[in-house]
């Protein structure tokens, strides 16, 4: 009788392990994504879109 770590190592699946900079996926259009490169010049992209967040919050604190 095979072990799970027997199994895991025969058919080649690696664990993930889960860190605090772990990253999600969304999906935008291409003309979208060109628009968001041009703008976050020498920034990551979560740099600049957790910047652009700041901004909309600060902008609409009295909507909250």
């Amino acid at each position: 009788m095979l072990s799970i770590k027997s199994i895991v190592n025969i058919i080649g699946i690696k664990r993930r392990t889960v860190s605090v900079n772990d990253k999600t996926s969304i999906q935008i259009s291409p003309e979208t994504r060109d628009r968001l490169y041009k703008l976050k010049f020498r920034r990551t992209y979560d740099q600049f879109l957790s910047e652009l967040c700041d901004l909309y919050e600060k902008e609409h604190e009295d909507e909250s």
